[in-house]
C-alpha cells in the first residue's frame, strides 16, 4: 500500500500503530522519502515502512531527495531528465 503523504517530522504514535495494524494484516506499506534534500520524511520514517528515494540519471542520489536509513529503495526520479523507460532500479542499504 502506499501511503505516500505526510510531512517532515517524526513518525508519531498514531502513524506507527496504523502501520503496525496493516503490517500486521500483511500489508507491505510503501512511502515516499520526500524531496526537501533532508532526512525521510513521514510516514516512511515509521519501522515497518519501505521509503522509496530518487536517484538522478547516473545513479546517484538526486539533488532534491530525502535519504537515510529509513529508504529502502531508490529509482530515477521523475525530476529527473529520462526518456520513458530508461529508469533503473537499485536496492539501497538500509
Amino acid at each position: 500500500m502506499n501511503i505516500s503523504f505526510g510531512g517532515p517530522a517524526a513518525c508519531h504514535a498514531e502513524y506507527q500503530a496504523t502501520v503496525n495494524e496493516l503490517w500486521q494484516r500483511g500489508v507491505v506499506v510503501v512511502a515516499a522519502a520526500g524531496n526537501q534534500h533532508g532526512d525521510p520524511a513521514r510516514p516512511a520514517n515509521c519501522d515497518k515502512v519501505m521509503g522509496v528515494t530518487a536517484l538522478n540519471r547516473d545513479g546517484f542520489k538526486a539533488s532534491y531527495a530525502n535519504f537515510g536509513a529509513a529508504v529502502g529503495l531508490a529509482t530515477v526520479g521523475a525530476m529527473t531528465p529520462e526518456a520513458p523507460g530508461a529508469g533503473c532500479w537499485r536496492m539501497v542499504a538500509s
